[in-house]
């Protein structure tokens, strides 16, 4: 990503901002986690909302499906602010667990296998 981004030119004066699921599991692999940002040249966020993990089939029965995670509680899912650019002050992480009453989903009312992060980034 970090590649990708400096292949575009962006100007030093814009916010440049990688987010997705990075599978680096700060929970398991602190140090990976770690060299992440450093890959990244990325400023470490702050966490608010559920901070257990992004993935949990202790509570997410999507997580625990067959091909998808099994028994592992895994923190995988970031919003990071690249510190190469126009640096913000604020970059907080919220992970919601959202879920569904909707009965066309009915025992399935999770709506993911990984919870939404959301950021609030001043």
């Amino acid at each position: 990503m970090r590649e990708l981004a400096i292949s575009l030119n962006i100007p030093a004066s814009e916010t440049v901002i990688y987010s997705g699921d990075f599978n680096v599991n700060k929970l398991k692999f602190p140090s990976d986690y770690q060299e992440m940002f450093a890959n990244l040249q990325a400023i470490e966020p702050e966490y608010s909302g559920y901070t257990a993990s992004t993935f949990d089939p202790r509570i997410n029965n999507f997580a625990g499906e067959p091909m998808s995670g099994g028994e592992n509680v895994e923190y995988l899912d970031y919003v990071v602010v690249s510190s190469e650019y126009a640096v913000k002050t604020q970059n907080n992480n919220r992970v919601d667990v959202p879920r569904s009453t909707s009965s066309e989903l009915w025992k399935h009312y999770n709506l993911s296998d990984h919870f939404p992060v959301s950021a609030v980034i001043k």
